[in-house]
């Protein structure tokens, strides 16, 4: 059962987005049966983007931060990117990749954002513009981000780089290595949500 932490600003609002939540929720569960029943709800706009009209973040095992702009013009689509955002971040969960995990390389949080970006786009059939990528873009980002410190400029490679123009990089490079983590391993994208980017990454070698 999904459990508000805080409130939205608006009561019935709230309750009718947190019916859908849990609908969504609860197909995610019947893909990823090791998610907890139980899950917490934090309502934050931090992590929101603009033109979905919501945002969501693993914020712990068993918290999730939802975004929702209540004003958002097309609610059909709102609501569309709502549930991709649920598929994304019950991933996380699934696979233990949350806020309370610790530091990890600039790869290993590639390959997560990758797995739950996959799992979103081939599970929920969203068509984020971050799950798509030209492969040899990729292929150049991803012998990069191999060599960059844990102490790097992550607003430049998961959100924007002002320096290159490109969006969503780690992201792109995430779904790249999944892609191919697949093709080579067999496993499908629900099979690699119990393993570790390190594990995932093994399988490419």
């Amino acid at each position: 059962m999904l459990t508000p932490i805080n409130e939205l600003g608006d009561e019935k609002a709230q309750d009718e987005l947190l019916t859908k939540l849990q609908g969504y929720y609860d197909e995610a569960r019947e893909i990823l049966p090791n998610l907890p029943e139980n899950l917490q709800i934090y309502f934050d706009d931090f992590c929101i983007v603009p033109e979905f009209g919501c945002g969501g973040y693993a914020y712990s095992p068993i918290i999730v931060t939802i975004a929702y702009d209540l004003d958002f013009a097309d609610k059909d689509f709102q609501q569309k990117c709502l549930r991709d955002t649920m598929f994304h971040e019950s991933y996380h969960i699934a696979q233990g990749y949350t806020g309370e995990m610790g530091g990890i390389s600039p790869i290993e949080v590639a390959v997560y954002e990758g797995a739950a970006t996959v799992f979103e786009r081939d599970i929920a059939q969203s068509k984020p513009e971050y799950g798509s990528y030209d492969e040899e873009k990729v292929k150049g980002w991803l012998e990069t981000i191999k060599t960059l410190p844990d102490a790097y400029d992550w607003y430049a490679w998961k959100v924007y780089d002002e320096a290159d123009k490109e969006s969503y990089k780690s992201y792109k490079v995430g779904v790249y290595i999944i892609d191919q983590a697949i093709k080579k391993s067999g496993k499908t994208i629900v099979e690699l949500n119990g393993l570790s980017a390190k594990e995932i990454l093994a399988l490419l070698n």
